[in-house]
């Protein structure tokens, strides 16, 4: 995928070592978005891209639109702030955002925009996505990625690494670990607990989950706890 003018890569280094415990009950942020119609690339069961410039035409609050074909997140989109953008490329391209602390005046009809956002259809497992909306200076005003595991996550403006470990578990399937998330963006540097929000520098960080298999022989048949999801929003 094309992320013109940023560069930064989406991964993580080794993990910390576990250190036992008991998970106590962290319910991690919704994080939601998608997008389609224009000239979005691909096919269902693979790979969706999106590359533009735009303008927004039109926004509001509703459910999930039509025209989304490509999910980013860690949850169902349902109600979102649904935005329509006229690409110089002649094209129409909707999206639709439900992320917290976005509020309905995030975007205004006439903004100039980028998009970029890859989607690539892992079955069972966390897809592997990265949705980028951007000002025409090309600087992220909204960054939402997944993966099955920190460098699984696709390339993006940013860095994201695992943090401390928060604690360890076994759910009668096997054991795993949940870790705070280490990111980076536009220099700006912090470190997210594990299921919480930070504000830094003009950026809202959220921590939509970084989960890791220690399991090499779990009990359990298509058991796979694992997976990393994040937001950033730019204030």
């Amino acid at each position: 995928m094309r992320t013109p003018m940023l560069f930064a890569l989406l991964s993580a280094c080794d993990t910390p070592a576990e250190e036992e415990a008991t998970c106590p009950d962290l319910t991690v942020p919704a994080i939601a978005v998608c997008f389609g119609g224009g000239g979005v690339t691909g096919e269902d069961f693979g790979t969706r891209e999106a590359d533009m410039e735009g303008t927004v035409v039109s926004i509001g609050r509703g459910p999930r639109p039509e025209a989304c074909i490509a999910e980013v997140g860690n949850h169902p989109l349902g109600e979102g702030l649904v935005v329509v953008l006229s690409g110089t490329d002649g094209l129409d391209y909707t999206i639709s955002l439900d992320v917290p602390g976005l509020s309905d005046t995030f975007l205004a009809v006439g903004d100039s925009v980028i998009l970029s956002a890859e989607h690539t259809f892992r079955g069972f497992v966390p897809e592997e996505a990265i949705f980028v909306l951007a000002d025409s200076s090309n600087a992220p005003r909204l960054i939402v990625a997944e993966a099955s595991a920190g460098e699984a996550l696709p390339e993006g403006p940013m860095e994201v690494t695992a943090g401390d470990t928060r604690c360890t578990t076994d759910d009668g399937c096997g054991m795993y670990a949940k870790y705070d998330m280490d990111v980076v963006v536009e220099g700006v540097a912090v470190t997210v607990p594990y299921a919480e929000e930070v504000e830094q520098d003009g950026f809202r960080f959220v921590h939509g989950g970084y989960d890791v298999d220690l399991e090499d022989e779990p009990e359990c048949n298509d058991w796979f706890p694992a997976g990393v999801a994040l937001a950033i929003i730019a204030d």
